[in-house]
């Protein structure tokens, strides 16, 4: 079942020398990687609208250290600077994490009201200006409170796009389902005005 959802912004960083995007709060390469959980995606099974770098090919999920690593790869390389379609305000290459089969939030992002299973969610957003990786916490939704959004370090390099959520945004949790995708938003956050072109499917961790 598809669970992805559009979402919002940050702030970035261009690296040229190494032809990629960052953002960096917190942000750390150390400890050891452990374990990966992988989904697999055809090339062309995409809306037609879709350009070859919003076309999902590999979803991963690992942990270094404290942090899960979400990486999407793509069927073509990213733009610097992609042009927007006509009516289009937001991209974006999410990963949702269910971490309670138990409950659905309703709710920001999407238009209040609107339930959606998926507690967590990683995004890189580019608004025609900026690329951008947030993670949305859905689960103050559950008891009257807001959402909460956080800035996550984030790449954009080629035909990848990766982000980084400590374990503590998600409430450390020892397991869930997980799936990636990507989407155009037709309208502002929050409402349900976005059109998905690939989802990845369903993955699981650990694997």
């Amino acid at each position: 079942m598809n669970r992805l959802i559009g979402l919002v912004l940050a702030g970035m960083v261009w690296l040229g020398a190494l032809g990629g995007w960052t953002l960096g709060p917190g942000a750390s390469s150390a400890g050891a990687s452990s374990g990966i959980s992988t989904i697999i995606d055809p090339v062309g099974d995409t809306n037609p609208q879709a350009a070859s770098y919003q076309d999902v090919t590999l979803g991963s999920l690992s942990k270094r250290g404290t942090s899960f690593q979400f990486v999407q790869q793509v069927a073509g390389p990213v733009p610097a600077a992609p042009q927007l379609p006509s009516s289009v305000v937001l991209m974006s290459w999410c990963w949702g994490m269910d971490t309670n089969p138990a409950t659905d939030p309703k709710g920001y992002p999407l238009a209040p009201g609107t339930a959606n299973p998926l507690e967590y969610l990683a995004c890189v957003l580019w608004d025609g200006t900026t690329f951008s990786a947030e993670l949305f916490d859905r689960t103050p939704l559950l008891t009257g409170g807001q959402a909460v959004v956080t800035p996550v370090p984030f790449t954009v390099s080629g035909q990848q796009l990766s982000v980084s959520v400590d374990e503590g945004l998600m409430d450390k949790p020892s397991t869930f389902a997980w799936d990636t995708g990507t989407e155009n938003r037709h309208s502002p956050i929050p409402s349900n005005g976005f059109q998905e072109l690939d989802f990845a499917g369903d993955g699981t961790w650990p694997a």
